[in-house]
Order: C-alpha cells, then sequence, then structure tokens
C-alpha cells in the first residue's frame, strides 16, 4: 500500500504505508505529519490544526488512497492531472500550481482583462458556462521535464448553438499541408522556424454576452459574501466559438501586415518583402511554423511586427522538436527528416515497464501478422467493458504516429481497430505487437525534399515501361491501389511531392462490384488528394508540371479512363466514373498501367510477408543511413 506523507513546511511524498492492511483500510482518513500516523483527526482537534497549518493548500484532509486507486497513478509518475485537486497531488504540484496562479495572473492584466466579476444576478436570464483546468507536462524528446502548464478554460460542452453561439467552425492545418508546407520550405532553401502565442485566445474579443463560473481554487465573493460570477469579456479556451474568433482576429491581423492567405487552406500564408524575397508561413491554432531565407532579416521584422501590434509571440527559433515529432532540416541538401521516436519511446516504457520481452521483439519483423485479417470483435460484454479503455488509448496513439510520420503501419493499425467496440484482449495482444515493430525501427524517418522521391519515381517509371524519365524535380505523382473481395476492401493511395506527402489507407464506402470499379475509385480517392495538394503546393511556390501520372495495376481501369463516357445513355450511370475521366480529359492528371510486381501500394492493402512488406516500406520511410534496394522485376 501507498500513503500519503507530510511535513509542517507543507511538502508531502508518496511512500510505502509501514502499517499493515489489518491497521488502514481504504475508508480510514489516513494522513502522516512528519512521519506520526494520525488517524480519525477531527476538525478543532490539535492534530487536525496542526496539519491544516502545515498544508495550507488543502481544502480538507485527503482520503486514504491505495496503490489500486486509478489516481494514484498520479502522484507516482509523470502523469497529467485532469483537475485543480489531482493537480495540488501530483508530484510536481509546486509546478502545477505556480503555473495556475500565472495562468489566472494573466486574465487579470488591467485593460486586457479576460472577464469582469459581477453579482451572479446580473446573469439572471443568461446561461451561465462552467469553468475548469488543464494542465500539462511539457518534455523535450528526452522526456526531461521542461515546464508545467496550466489553461483556463469554459466548458464549452454546456453550450447550445442559438443561445450561446451561432457559428463556430475554424480551421486547422491539416498534416497533409503541413508536410507539404515542410517540403516546399526545404527544396527553396527556405529555413524553418516555429513561434508560439502566448494565451493566443486571449487576444480576441468576444461577440455577445456570455458568462462563466469561477475557476476552482481562485472562488471569490462580494463584499456582503454574495456569490459572484465571470463576465467574459474575450475569447477563452474551451468555449465553442473561441477558435472561430481567435482565427478571425489572428488572419485579419497577418493580412494587415501583407501577407496572402491561399484560397484552397486558410492556414497557409505567403509573403513578398521590398527587398524581392519570399516567406511562407503555416499557422496551427496558437503555433506558427515560418520559412525564410537563412540569416534574413524578414524574420526578426515579422516577429515585432506581431508584438508591437499586442501580440505576445515568443521565438523558439530553428523547428527541432514540435507536435510530438522530431523535425530535422538539413539546409545544404534541401532535406527534412521527419521521427517520432521520442513517443514510441514514451509509449514502450508505459506498456513495457520491465522492457519488451526478447522473443516478441525477434517476431515483431511487421506490424501485424497474417492472422491479423481474421480478428473479430468479442461477444463477451465484460471483456469489452475490460479492454475498451486500453485498446482506445493505445489505438489512438498509434493512430497519430500513422497520419503523422508512419504510413507503413497504416493497414494493420486500421484491421485491428475497425472492430474496437468489440474489444478485446487478443486485439490489445495485437496492438502491443504493432508497437514493438515501431520501437525496432524507431529511427526510420520520413524524409521529405529534393530528390526523397526519385527511388519512387523509378520504380514506377520501370515498371511501367518508361524508359525516359519525364518529370522534372518538383513533379507530384501517385499510386493507388485495391484490395478484392469481401465486403467494403481496403485501397490505398499514395501522393508524392519531393516524397510522400499525402496517404490513405482505409476501407472503401460501399462494398464494389468488380476489382476494375475497386481500382478505379482508388484513382479517384487519389485525384481529390492531388487536387488538394496541387493547389497548396502551387501557392507555395512549387512549379508542378501538368499532366500529374498515377499509376495503376488494373489494365481495366487504365483502359476505362480512357473511354468516352460522354453519351446521354450513359450519364446518369457513370457519375462516379465521370469525376476521374473529366480531369483525365482536360490534361490534369493520366492514369498508367504498372506491373503488380512494382505496385507498392500494396502495403496498404495486403498483409504481406517481411521481405515483400520491406521492400515496399522504402519508399515510405527508411533508415537515415540505410542502403536503398530497388525491387527486382
Amino acid at each position: 500500500m501507498m500513503c500519503l506523507f507530510a511535513d509542517e513546511g507543507g511538502r508531502e511524498w508518496v511512500a510505502d504505508c509501514p502499517w499493515g492492511p489489518n491497521e488502514v483500510d481504504d475508508k480510514t482518513t489516513a494522513v502522516f505529519l512528519n512521519g506520526q500516523f494520525l488517524s480519525g483527526a477531527s476538525p478543532g482537534s490539535s492534530t487536525f490544526d496542526a496539519l491544516m497549518s502545515g498544508i495550507n493548500r488543502f481544502e480538507k484532509i485527503q482520503k486514504y488512497r491505495t496503490i489500486r486507486d486509478k489516481a494514484t497513478n498520479l502522484l507516482v509518475e509523470i502523469g497529467i492531472p485532469r483537475t485543480m485537486s489531482e493537480a495540488l497531488l501530483h508530484q510536481y504540484s509546486d509546478l502545477l500550481r505556480a503555473a495556475a496562479q500565472k495562468e489566472y495572473d494573466s486574465h487579470q492584466i488591467p485593460g486586457r482583462e479576460t472577464w469582469v466579476l459581477v453579482p451572479a444576478s446580473e446573469a439572471e436570464g443568461h446561461h451561465i458556462i462552467g469553468s475548469t483546468w488543464s494542465f500539462d507536462l511539457k518534455t523535450n524528446e528526452l522526456h526531461e521535464l521542461l515546464k508545467a502548464k496550466a489553461r483556463a478554460c469554459a466548458q464549452g460542452f454546456s453550450e447550445q448553438q442559438g443561445r450561446d453561439f451561432y457559428r463556430k467552425y475554424s480551421h486547422a492545418v491539416g498534416l497533409d499541408s503541413l508536410r507539404i508546407f515542410f517540403s516546399a520550405c526545404s527544396s527553396l532553401g527556405l529555413e524553418i522556424s516555429e513561434a508560439d502565442y502566448t494565451t493566443a485566445y486571449l487576444n480576441a474579443l468576444i461577440k455577445g454576452v456570455a458568462f462563466m463560473k469561477q475557476l476552482e481554487g481562485f472562488e471569490k465573493f462580494g463584499p456582503n459574501g454574495e456569490k459572484l460570477v465571470c463576465k467574459l469579456l474575450r475569447a477563452i479556451y474551451g468555449r465553442s466559438s473561441s477558435g472561430l474568433e481567435w482565427e478571425d482576429t489572428h488572419h485579419s491581423a497577418l493580412i494587415s501586415f501583407g501577407w496572402v492567405q491561399c484560397r484552397a487552406n486558410k492556414c497557409l500564408f505567403s509573403r513578398t518583402f521590398d527587398d524581392g524575397t519570399t516567406a511562407l508561413m503555416c499557422t496551427y491554432v496558437d503555433n506558427l511554423f515560418m520559412g525564410f531565407l537563412r540569416m534574413s532579416a524578414c524574420r526578426a521584422m515579422v516577429l515585432d511586427e506581431m508584438n508591437a501590434s499586442g501580440f505576445v509571440l515568443n521565438d523558439l527559433g530553428p523547428v527541432r522538436f514540435s507536435l510530438g515529432a522530431r523535425i530535422r532540416q538539413n539546409m545544404d541538401e534541401q532535406t527534412v527528416a521527419l521521427d517520432q521516436l521520442p513517443q514510441i519511446e514514451a509509449l514502450v516504457a508505459k506498456y513495457f515497464t520491465s522492457g519488451i520481452p526478447e522473443p516478441m521483439a525477434r517476431r515483431a519483423k511487421t506490424p501485424a501478422s497474417v492472422d491479423v485479417a481474421h480478428l473479430e470483435p468479442s461477444p463477451d460484454t465484460a471483456e469489452v467493458d475490460k479492454w475498451l479503455h486500453d485498446v482506445l488509448s493505445l489505438g489512438g496513439a498509434l493512430n497519430w504516429i500513422y497520419i503523422f510520420t508512419r504510413p507503413d503501419i497504416g493497414l494493420a493499425l486500421s484491421s485491428i481497430m475497425r472492430h474496437s467496440s468489440g474489444a478485446s484482449k487478443a486485439m490489445f495482444d495485437k496492438l502491443l505487437e504493432m508497437l514493438v515493430y515501431l520501437d525496432n525501427t524507431k529511427h526510420f524517418q520520413l524524409l521529405l525534399g529534393l530528390g526523397q522521391d526519385v527511388n519512387a519515381r523509378r520504380n514506377c517509371l520501370s515498371f511501367a515501361n518508361m524508359p525516359v524519365d519525364i518529370w522534372q524535380k518538383t513533379d507530384m505523382f501517385g499510386v493507388a491501389d485495391s484490395s478484392h473481395g469481401g465486403p467494403r476492401p481496403f485501397y490505398c493511395a499514395l501522393l508524392y511531392l519531393l516524397g510522400p506527402v499525402m496517404w490513405r489507407i482505409k476501407r472503401h464506402g460501399y462494398t464494389k462490384l468488380s476489382a476494375t470499379e475497386s481500382e478505379w475509385m482508388a484513382q479517384s480517392e487519389l485525384l481529390k488528394m492531388a487536387l488538394i495538394a496541387h493547389e497548396e503546393a502551387t501557392f507555395l511556390g512549387l512549379k508542378i508540371t501538368l499532366p500529374l501520372l498515377f499509376f495503376c495495376d488494373n489494365e481495366g481501369a487504365c483502359r476505362l479512363s480512357e473511354s468516352d463516357l460522354s453519351s446521354k445513355t450513359m450519364r446518369h450511370v457513370a457519375t462516379r466514373l465521370a469525376f476521374l475521366q473529366e480531369y483525365v480529359d482536360d490534361g490534369f492528371c493520366i492514369v498508367i498501367h504498372i506491373d503488380n510486381k512494382g505496385m507498392f501500394a500494396d502495403i496498404g492493402t495486403k498483409i504481406l510477408a517481411p521481405r515483400d512488406f520491406h521492400g515496399f516500406r522504402v519508399f515510405l520511410v527508411r533508415s537515415p543511413h540505410g542502403n536503398f534496394t530497388m525491387i527486382a522485376k
């Protein structure tokens, strides 16, 4: 058992309980003062007064907790507290409380107050939104604690559209667009740097009238003891419309300074300065990714502009670690390497506390074995209740790794998580196998920039029997494949622009009637990706030569793209077919047949043996020092 100890200086810690389970049970009030066990302390007693004077941050004596209590992990590990009460019991409670005080003070800056306290009677007839705290512990890529962070939030889930807000949608840049931004910056010779705003949402004034309950731990009362509530003046995290209000304020400021907004993606910006140089910017909520020529004075000028206009912008310098990924830019080679080694190591430490068993590490040569395709949801309700949280938690963490830097695990992850509503131990074990594979390959990188698509390009040309490299350096191309048979087969679409920038590995929306239809619809999904990527890449300054080349290993689908479907008798039937064919006819893209031996999109549609899997995997992610081997015909 674990118990909470405290001394007169207010310091508390967790250690083994020196008394046996027969002397102390879960229902006993148990606190130790200077190593002395206090039992049954009641208000007014000397022991109670001594305790309260020593630990003035507690409003009451905490109940005894055993190691079996789920909240105890917050005391003995670097966990993330969910409430102020849990933060006060955390091993870093001093840092968390100081962060909360700093956050509260930031809302009370004269002239920039987020709210004013008014009597509750003033809010009569209005809905009063709840409030809460959001805590975080920031670590670096070596898992070293950097700082504690606290955020005062409104409980936006209690709001109703039409009563508390009318519009709430705000734009957030996707990881696909972020990778295109990295590719563009690296190929154009722009150094990628990062900055973030302090309390970004507080820069935006709210529209309308809104009231919120006071924050836990900082409650105040009127001169006559009357209840007070917060009348909001500025946007605050958690409110449904705060993101939109911040976006309007932020983007309007950028445009006023001369930044041009991308039509296809409202989070991408470009600006040409008086000296003729061009810079790129990508907004990610309260973060900025910027691409400037190295040592350019324009970068400092942009930061000064924003700070002078009332924003508090922190310069984080050249990007190194962001959004849970390591980002390494090589300015000489004009490339960017992405990996999520720190997150993988953190997951391994969490789920394999005694280390990964050697036999399991040797077996994990691919993300999943062949039998993953035969997983079925558990019919046992008790088993589902037991494993659902663990499956969703680990599956969600692996999904972030997949969508950011590791497309090679996409098929295995999708095959497992499609039955997540019927979670089972077998499903969780498969996720652990995937985590072990990631640990074995944690140094693999997603490489973007000049020359990083050359091997995939040569493979396509070779297996398509095209003897001449017809592409320029920054041309875009894609491969798409679909599995066949069974309900809603998988498809995989991969789009390349100086490296793999977009991928979709998922199931079709409906069961296809033929292999040709499946392959055609996979090409249509590839076209959707290419339309967005082409618009963004062109805006960012990359010159894309048309038509784009799409590779398909189904000859029927390739011939269909060249057929005439414009007759009146076919028009109402061929609506789905017409989408892709219209762009083929307009010269935006062409569909080229490729031998199925060279179709590396198979990595997203079939569970492959290790040799075949890694033969295709090198076109997506690879070791930074590994040699590249072409697929043999």
